[in-house]
């Protein structure tokens, strides 16, 4: 089963890093169209994870480019965001498990149906 906040933090991430839109504005309109199925754990855990990861863009991407074969620009927006959000929860949540966010990382990856890392 997909985490629902996870799936949010990663559509908040899609339309900032995309659309160029603004992390807050984003961020307030998924947690409306969502409230009804979101707890204050969710809600903080999804403001969590999509600030953290619009902060720390520059380290994640430096962290992904060194361990990446493929270049960073060829790589799907939904991929590199669920990498930089899985980067992030390792290094910065202590709350969470390194193994779950991993395996929530992965889960998400195929749960959104997406093939493969290029952007094609």
């Amino acid at each position: 089963m997909i985490d629902k906040s996870r799936e949010i933090a990663l559509k908040c991430l899609y339309k900032i890093d995309k659309e160029q839109a603004y992390s807050n504005i984003t961020l307030d309109d998924e947690l409306n169209k969502n409230r009804k199925m979101l707890n204050d754990k969710d809600i903080g855990l999804i403001s969590q994870i999509v600030y953290g990861v619009t902060t720390w863009k520059l380290t994640l991407d430096t962290i992904i480019s060194k361990y990446s074969k493929i270049k960073l620009k060829k790589i799907s927006p939904w991929i590199i965001n669920i990498l930089r959000m899985g980067i992030y929860q390792i290094i910065f949540l202590d709350k969470i498990p390194k193994h779950a966010s991993v395996d929530e990382s992965v889960n998400l990856s195929k749960n959104m149906g997406i093939k493969g890392a290029l952007d094609l």
